[in-house]
């Protein structure tokens, strides 16, 4: 099995030092405004009942989920 290239020492270097302003700028912007994943799970509480959301035909019987159904009724991919 081969090994993964190696980046020269002044590219690691940098990219290193990237990766380390891009995560103290990730958690600057999360202590400012929160968790996004939250944010917008908050919304869609806030704004949809759970049943505005499901397909029209969904039964909690259903061995499918409503996402697999949606998939299934999209036609987009029809000639």
């Amino acid at each position: 099995m081969a090994s993964p290239p190696t980046a020269s020492p002044t590219h690691s270097a940098w990219l290193e030092q990237r990766l380390r302003e891009h995560k103290e700028e990730v958690a600057r912007l999360r202590e400012e405004f929160g968790d996004p994943a939250e944010a917008l799970a908050q919304f869609m509480r806030e704004r949809f009942d759970i049943e505005a959301l499901l397909p029209d035909d969904w039964s909690p019987d259903d061995p499918r989920a409503p996402w697999e159904m949606m998939m299934e009724d999209d036609d987009s991919g029809a000639w």
